[in-house]
């Protein structure tokens, strides 16, 4: 949770000089009403300024004046990232409020149907009936609109705010292809979304090549590729709409719109609910108010240097709960959204891959009393192309899944999804899957499965037993699954396996490294054999027990070596727990 304050006192010059940046587009938008309009123009905008003032006198009080010095200052705004109180929600609306609601709504469905070109009044109707959780009825009013471009946007926000993202995504996309060709930069511009060192970055990028670096921005941003739709991208041009939607209308705060509320709005989106500021004991007026944010909200925004490399980017690097985000968005569907515990190994075949991932969310209180999820994985190659997928419903907490795909950089995404429970998950990040070298002796990756009767023949019979946990406990039994390529029939060669600590200090591993110190392994197994097939895949498995050591992160280290070739190496960290 965080939140912002208008910061006090301040000159009137700085309001008038607000008054002079911010935007007034939808006044231009129509022609002048006849004067029976205009008159119900005039009691539409009465009525939307008497029910944000009632509002305003019926929101809860507080005593908190932020959480000490400003995180950030945006404009007149200071802004916390978080003020100790992660828990707040909004309380339910008082019934005034909801009648005045109904009034207003009332009010702008007769505007509505005298003068549906007038852009103001559309937009307000969509805005408030979104508010009265009346989303069909929005989209209907949206529609209803008789104002251009403006009323194709109100109609991407409509179909957003009632969670059609496949339809917000397209109306907003022929919005921007007919919006005049200023106001369309203005939309896409990311500027606002980077920090300064990002914008030096992306105004660097020339012009010809912009929009196909924010298409694959976007394409990145999305939260889950699970749903159809881009709701981080409906949920930008939906904060647009809503920027606009303050021309000539009266804000809940009462504070004048201008650049700083423009970049607050863009940035983390419309507030969750305000606070009046209890006034000190010299005072009967309130000292302000503070303006709270979705609780929930993650940083699902990729950085330009991970949009020019997507295979680039490791799972730890793409944080979705950045304490000071720059950007952050609640989906309405999934307020709770989390890391996704997974194992991941690339398996060769032929010309192709196989990507094995497995899943497991049973150590995750969010996901305490799910029954059953919706998962899928995802390999993309570029925004353009057709992903690699594989999904569907998942009992009992875990899963694992196999999808095959062809060699280069790829993007995966491993999700899931609990509906009902508004729960969510996912682990993403950038790999480049490689085949079989020309030499032709390779060595897949080490996977860990559960222990079961019979060790597994095929990668086939592992992919069911996978991991998605690769947390251990002392004692506890379980399977490691590789495979060996372009050995032929007869060739010797040896596997060893070892269990390195990881945990060790700087110095002892100096003296390890050096020979000074005898290094100590919990896990050394060492065996020969020889090939006794002519097929281009030996898979192999073996059962291990996890030996009573101290807590901490060990690597399982494999070593594959044929007589007169290079040793080939495989390793997986696992964690072992008390």
């Amino acid at each position: 949770m965080f939140c912002t304050r208008l910061i006090r006192p301040l000159p009137l010059l700085a309001f008038s000089l607000l008054l002079l940046l911010a935007d007034a587009p939808l006044a231009a938008q129509a022609p002048p009403p006849p004067p029976d309009s205009a008159r119900t123009l005039r009691a539409a905008r009465s009525a939307q300024a008497r029910f944000e003032s009632i509002r305003r006198n019926h929101l809860p009080w507080t005593n908190s004046r932020g959480g000490g010095e400003c995180d950030e200052r945006v404009g007149r705004f200071c802004l916390w990232y978080g003020d100790g109180d992660s828990t707040w929600e909004p309380p339910p609306e008082p019934e005034p409020v909801q009648k005045a609601r109904r009034d207003l709504l009332a009010r702008l469905a007769v505007a509505a149907a005298d003068f549906p070109g007038d852009a103001w009044v559309a937009g307000q109707q969509v805005r408030y009936l979104l508010e009265a959780e009346q989303g069909a009825e929005a989209v209907d009013a949206a529609r209803e609109c008789r104002s251009g471009w403006w009323c194709l946007a109100l109609e991407g926000y409509a179909l957003h705010g009632a969670g059609d993202y496949e339809g917000a995504d397209a109306a907003f996309a022929r919005a921007l292809r007919e919006m005049p060709e200023r106001e369309r930069r203005r939309w896409s511009d990311l500027s606002v979304l980077l920090d300064a060192s990002e914008v030096r970055s992306y105004r660097r990028i020339p012009e010809a090549e912009r929009a196909a670096f924010e298409e694959r921005f976007w394409w990145m941003a999305k939260p889950l590729y699970l749903l159809p739709g881009n709701e981080a991208r409906s949920e930008h041009y939906s904060r647009h709409v809503l920027d606009r939607l303050q021309d000539r209308a009266k804000s809940t705060d009462g504070i004048v719109w201008g650049s700083d509320l423009r970049e607050l709005l863009l940035r983390y989106g419309w507030p969750a609910g305000w606070e009046r500021i209890r006034p000190s004991n010299f005072s009967r007026q309130t000292d302000g108010m503070v303006s709270r944010y979705p609780r929930g909200s993650r940083s699902f925004l990729p950085s330009p240097r991970v949009v020019a490399d997507p295979a680039g980017i490791a799972a730890a690097e793409w944080e979705l709960n950045a304490k000071r985000a720059r950007v952050s968005y609640a989906p309405a569907y999934t307020p709770a959204f989390a890391e996704l515990e997974h194992q991941v190994g690339v398996f060769t075949r032929g010309d192709s891959v196989v990507v094995v991932a497995a899943f497991d969310t049973r150590s995750d209180t969010l996901f305490a009393e799910v029954q059953e999820l919706e998962a899928g994985l995802f390999l993309l190659r570029d925004e353009r192309s057709a992903p690699a997928m594989v999904h569907g419903l998942v009992s009992g907490g875990d899963g694992s899944f196999s999808l095959t795909s062809t060699p280069g950089p790829t993007l995966l995404s491993l999700e899931v999804r609990a509906p009902a429970e508004k729960r969510a998950a996912r682990a993403r990040f950038g790999t480049t899957l490689t085949g079989i070298p020309p030499h032709g002796l390779a060595l897949s990756d080490v996977i860990v499965l559960s222990s079961t009767e019979s060790l597994p023949a095929s990668l086939a019979e592992a992919v069911p037993s996978a991991r998605g946990s690769l947390r251990l406990r002392p004692e506890e039994r379980i399977v490691l699954f590789w495979e060996v390529y372009g050995l032929t029939a007869r060739d010797p060669f040896s596997v060893g396996i070892v269990m390195v600590n990881e945990n060790r200090g700087l110095l002892r591993r100096l003296g390890e490294r050096m020979g000074m110190v005898r290094q100590v392994n919990p896990v050394r197994v060492r065996w020969q054999e020889a090939s006794e097939t002519e097929e281009p895949v030996l898979p192999r498995a073996l059962e291990l027990e996890i030996p009573q050591v101290s807590p901490g992160h060990y690597r399982i280290e494999l070593t594959v070596t044929v007589p007169g070739r290079e040793p080939l190496t495989a390793s997986r960290v696992v964690e072992v727990v008390g």
